[in-house]
């Protein structure tokens, strides 16, 4: 799902009543933050996101979600 979980398509599934999940594994840690806002403007309904805690930048990620 990493390449097609964006931000529209996760806001879609959440507004459909599902629980969309953004895909972080695949975004630059330096967008994560913009990534969830953009989700955030196009839904008010609750979404998750999705990222690897090894990965390089999981401690932006995860202050980007918190």
């Amino acid at each position: 799902m990493g390449w097609v979980a964006t931000p529209a398509m996760v806001a879609a599934v959440s507004n459909a009543g599902a629980i969309g999940f953004l895909a972080a594994a695949t975004i630059p840690p330096e967008r994560v933050e913009a990534e969830i806002l953009a989700v955030q403007k196009l839904t008010d309904r609750p979404f998750g996101v999705n990222f690897l805690m090894d990965a390089p930048g999981a401690d932006v990620i995860s202050d980007a979600i918190v």
